[in-house]
């Protein structure tokens, strides 16, 4: 385990992490983290970052400099990283074979009053679809009991997850 990267720009409602790093990146230089990473053993890596690929050119620096050593890795990142062809190209050469994403809700409404506006439900399906066509496979976080959810939001989230090959 290493950490490349703290904090989240981000500030959804339930979240701890804005209030811990009041929405402030921390950044470490990609050397000392390629470094670490040679002298730790196994082939398996987890970043323990908030959020990845914040700040889209270091994650693809970051990316670049660790693939020559073969690990494989996970993380987590949000959803619209999907829609970065270069970032998921990188990730995927570079070992990564999951990454988390705070999906949260299939419900807009929710998403909305949560402020997570960043997430797009209505994309949901296709960042699935991306992310598994780089060969990334996807560790979806979800909440239930969102004021604007009633009780069919149990059964049609099942039913989307599933259809959408999660």
């Amino acid at each position: 385990v290493t950490i490349a990267t703290r904090g989240c720009p981000f500030a959804c409602d339930y979240c701890t992490i804005p209030q811990m790093y009041q929405r402030r990146m921390r950044f470490r230089p990609v050397a000392e983290v390629v470094d670490e990473i040679k002298r730790m053993p196994g082939r398996a890596l987890i970043f323990w970052d908030d959020n990845i690929g914040t700040n889209r050119a270091y994650a693809k620096e970051l990316f670049a400099a660790i693939a020559p050593l073969k690990r494989w890795w996970t993380s987590q990142c949000t959803a619209d990283m999907a829609f970065d062809d270069e970032f998921m190209s990188l990730a995927a050469k570079s070992g990564c074979k999951a990454l988390f994403l705070g999906l949260e809700t299939i419900s807009q409404a929710s998403l909305n009053v949560a402020n997570k506006r960043h997430n797009r439900a209505a994309d949901y399906g296709e960042v699935i679809r991306r992310f598994h066509a780089h060969g990334i496979a996807v560790q979806a976080g979800v909440i239930f009991g969102f004021d604007q959810d009633d009780r069919t939001i149990f059964r049609t989230t099942v039913d989307f997850y599933r259809s959408a090959g999660l």
